[in-house]
């Protein structure tokens, strides 16, 4: 189902409230999700659409409904909620959203009994800036103390953490220059925002809202009129830029960011077509527009060094393509910054497909930036899962245009992230070994690899909790847990949490593993394993035989008798549904996808990856 490009926003929610009205939800739902995603619905009309979408929702939530997420705020936060669920919906995630009472938060918290998938705090600074005769360190020490009970609540829930920062509305009688400092207004805003972010615990998600509101204006953002009628502080523009920013924190905490920026070239990574005018004129530093140009390259040359993968989609031949990172040497970027390299005469859709299957990954961790608008209208009917960026004309506004995105919005920057360009320019060494082996068991022993399996430390929690919220593919239950959570799994009696770094001939891959098992309750015979997963890249190459070996091994050591695994089958794990039965466990309830394996019985599963530093023990197999 397509949306026409000139059919009015108003129209379009008319249409999807007449199909829903037929009993046709999921056309009515499609036809509204591409119209957000397509942005032909604007913020103004993101909270008729979120209501409409809300009532679809709630008609067959198991369908519709991904994720639960709560708003408690110390201002109106009613208006939020349909513009959030709109918001989700254009990056197909479908949300409940519930909300507190108005500046409830505390008692509100202290009386759930669910558990959402996020909690949102969004406070305000009526008490923080009133001038009632206490000090700025007692009205501050409040706000911290109020926010405190708040966080450990949420830890004893469950959920994830956003918190959103405190922002000032005026400058305040001090003004603007005075009162930056720190016992007036914007001072004392911006101090207490220094602390929220140095106690907050790890693994929250802080929205900045000074620096969100910065990017619009305050008074684009903000409405003081409609705060003291209605207690809410906010524009409806001020409302859409938020919630993107708290769905961008949503995203970050439970799938993760999105990996790969598709870059076009000509006209995008340099001025003018290479083709034409040769690798030495594209306009590159030389005028005004050459020099955003180079900017824009050095932008995601610093993506790629925090974890975001590169890749060249671009119609030209590809030695045209390639010869100005030869030759040019004004360029930033050099072919070594980019995962992949796709240049011919393909359509772009066909090419980003190319480029997914190359690297292993889904069309869905795509985002495309071309400077030509009819590439990315062919992207986004052929290739709907893609991300796609509206750059617009001046190459001076791609950095701000692809900013403002939030697709590579991340909780925590690892060192496996900022090596990640290296391993995937890394893994075709390890496919042209592959093509010279004769088999694939003499391709796996060629490797090399080497495991180095540790129970799950403090060092390694960041990384751990980022594996868990965003790992879909080699995932046994998909359980998405929280730090407090996770912490309190591994901190049982008896329980066993395992981390797994792997390296080969050709590089490390660092920790791309983990395992996390618990005692059964009324069962201390008996462990079951919550969570089983493993990265995409070294898939296939018994590196789960060695983990599985591992905890066996440990649980044997404790005194348990038998291992309980369970598949949870979700739209991107399929692939492993066969893997208990791999590893030598038998089926026990079908239906329910449980195994077990009785460790007197259990054989070391056969497996190519060797102790770390050489050695061998009954964990490894070969």
């Amino acid at each position: 189902m397509t949306v026409s490009r000139d059919m009015s926003q108003t129209n379009v929610i008319r249409r999807c409230a007449k199909l829903a009205r037929e009993g046709k939800a999921g056309d009515a739902t499609q036809l509204l999700q591409r119209a957000l995603r397509n942005h032909d619905i604007d913020p103004g009309d993101y909270e008729r659409a979120g209501r409409l979408l809300t009532e679809l929702f709630e008609d067959d939530p198991d369908r519709f409904v991904d994720l639960h997420v709560h708003l408690a705020g110390q201002c109106t936060t009613s208006f939020m909620l349909p513009a959030l669920t709109a918001e989700a919906w254009a990056r197909g995630s479908g949300l409940r959203v519930t909300e507190a009472g108005y500046d409830n938060v505390i008692q509100d918290l202290a009386a759930r009994t669910d558990t959402p998938d996020v909690i949102i705090i969004l406070p305000w600074h009526q008490r923080l800036l009133r001038r009632d005769g206490r000090s700025t360190e007692d009205r501050m020490a409040d706000e911290i103390s109020v926010l405190r009970a708040a966080w450990k609540r949420v830890g004893e829930i469950g959920s994830r953490l956003i918190q959103v920062g405190y922002d000032w509305l005026h400058a305040g009688p001090e003004g603007f220059h005075v009162g930056g400092r720190d016992e007036a207004d914007v001072g004392i805003t911006r101090c207490l925002n220094r602390q929220i972010r140095e106690l907050m615990p790890r693994g929250g998600w802080f929205i900045d809202l000074e620096a969100v509101s910065a990017s619009a204006g305050h008074r684009h953002f903000y409405d003081a009129r409609n705060y003291h009628w209605t207690k809410n502080p906010l524009t409806v523009d001020g409302t859409f830029l938020l919630c993107r920013h708290l769905w961008a924190g949503i995203r970050g905490l439970t799938t993760g960011p999105k990996k790969v920026l598709a870059l076009d070239l000509d006209d995008t990574l340099w001025g003018g077509v290479v083709g034409e005018v040769g690798p030495g004129g594209v306009e590159l530093g030389e005028s005004p527009a050459g020099e955003a140009h180079r900017a824009f390259q050095a932008y995601c040359k610093d993506l790629a060094g925090r974890g975001v993968l590169l890749a060249i989609v671009s119609k030209n031949n590809p030695e045209d393509a390639e010869a100005p990172f030869r030759d040019n040497d004004a360029m930033v970027l050099s072919l070594d910054d980019f995962a992949a390299v796709h240049a011919g005469w393909q359509p772009k859709s066909a090419a980003l497909q190319t480029v997914a299957d190359r690297l292993q990954l889904g069309l869905d961790s795509f985002v495309f930036f071309d400077d030509n608008p009819a590439e990315r209208l062919e992207v986004r009917q052929n290739a709907p899962e893609v991300e796609v960026i509206e750059p617009g004309d001046d190459p001076a506004e791609f950095i701000r245009t692809l900013e403002e995105s939030l697709f590579f919005e991340a909780v925590s920057i690892t060192r496996e992230d900022r090596r990640r360009t290296h391993e995937y320019r890394t893994r075709s060494r390890r496919d042209d070994a592959s093509l010279s082996a004769v088999s694939l068991e003499s391709y796996l022993e060629s490797l090399q690899m080497t495991a180095d399996v540790c129970p799950i430390s403090d060092a390694d929690m960041p990384r751990v909790i980022q594996l868990i919220g965003k790992t879909n593919q080699f995932n046994l239950t998909a359980r998405r847990h929280s730090e407090t959570q996770l912490r309190q799994m591994i901190s049982r009696d008896r329980a066993i949490g395992l981390t797994l770094r792997l390296a080969d001939r050709f590089g490390d891959y660092g920790l791309i593993a983990v395992v996390i098992g618990s005692p059964v309750v009324g069962d201390p015979e008996s462990l079951c394993i919550d969570t089983l997963l493993m990265s995409c890249r070294v898939i296939g190459r018994t590196v789960e035989h060695a983990l599985i070996n591992r905890l066996a091994e440990d649980a044997g050591r404790l005194g348990y008798l038998r291992i309980i695994g369970e598949y949870r089958p979700t739209a991107k794990n399929r692939l492993v549904e066969g893997v208990y039965p791999a590893l030598g466990f038998t089926s026990v309830e079908e239906e329910c996808g449980r195994y077990e394996a009785l460790l007197d019985e259990f054989h070391p599963c056969p497996t190519f990856v060797s102790a770390a530093g050489g050695r061998r023990s009954k964990m490894f197999a070969a």
